[in-house]
């Protein structure tokens, strides 16, 4: 029987490939976050804790959160969106309506609030039928928003962010220290439905503060790529090598 080798990379790829790792070590966003390294894991590494569900709820001003969730998530804008950000603010409501049903489609097929992550998009009133990502952005209440990353550290300027927390923020965004941050302010718009995929997979964890550091790398290096394609010019070959050799991996 012949064994299957590791593929090696093309040699031009690897001066790409180190670039790629060192600024994948680095997060995208606008805050440096404590290294995932830090985090003592948990025995048995959290794989036989039972999983969430997620679903998206609006949050409208002068309403309140609704209690009883298992885990609470916000999507949260960090300021006005201007003529370079608002395609972004776009893509990211289009990939997580696109994505993530309405809570009440979970609740109406038996799902408990207990088993449940909500996604709270606060909305200055409430969506009417038929809504899409314009609207949302048109609609977004970016006053409380702010109150809501009032929260947590940083001053989280840019955006989206995505917050979860194990109990609800309230009014006057309750500080939160144990969290999960998703920042989409600065990764690729190419990538973006790929990493509302790891939010998914990471709020539906138990231990959902506890990053799944292989999957984090792998669209890190991918995001990466598509950063440096859309940036760099006169390396479309080797981009084009190194995503063939990384897709070996899937």
């Amino acid at each position: 029987m012949t064994s299957r080798s590791t593929p090696v990379p093309p040699r031009r790829c690897w001066g790409l490939l180190l670039l790629l790792l060192v600024a994948c070590a680095t997060p995208a966003g606008d805050e440096v976050e404590d290294s995932p390294e830090a985090i003592e894991e948990p025995a048995g590494g959290g794989t036989d804790l039972p999983v969430r569900e997620t679903g998206f709820d609006w949050l409208t001003r002068g309403s309140d959160e609704v209690p009883g969730f298992s885990l609470y998530s916000y999507f949260l804008l960090g300021s006005r969106p201007t003529h370079s950000t608002r395609p972004r603010y776009l893509m990211a409501i289009a990939a997580l309506l696109g994505r993530v049903p309405h809570v009440e489609k979970l609740t109406d097929v038996g799902c408990e609030l207990t088993g449940l992550n909500v996604t709270y998009i606060p909305v200055l009133e409430p969506p009417p039928a038929g809504i899409d990502e314009r609207w949302v952005l048109d609609n977004y209440d970016f006053e409380r928003a702010r109150i809501l990353l009032a929260s947590f550290p940083g001053r989280h300027r840019r955006g989206p962010y995505i917050f979860s927390v194990e109990s609800p923020l309230g009014g006057l965004g309750t500080p939160a220290s144990r969290h999960l941050k998703q920042d989409l302010s600065s990764c690729s718009t190419r990538l973006l439905d790929a990493w509302i995929t790891v939010y998914l997979d990471q709020a539906s964890r138990r231990d959902f503060d506890r990053p799944d550091r292989m999957q984090i790398l792998r669209v890190g290096i991918r995001d990466g790529i598509a950063r440096a394609a859309e940036q760099v010019e006169g390396v479309t070959v080797a981009i084009a090598d190194l995503t063939a050799w990384i897709n070996v991996f899937d």
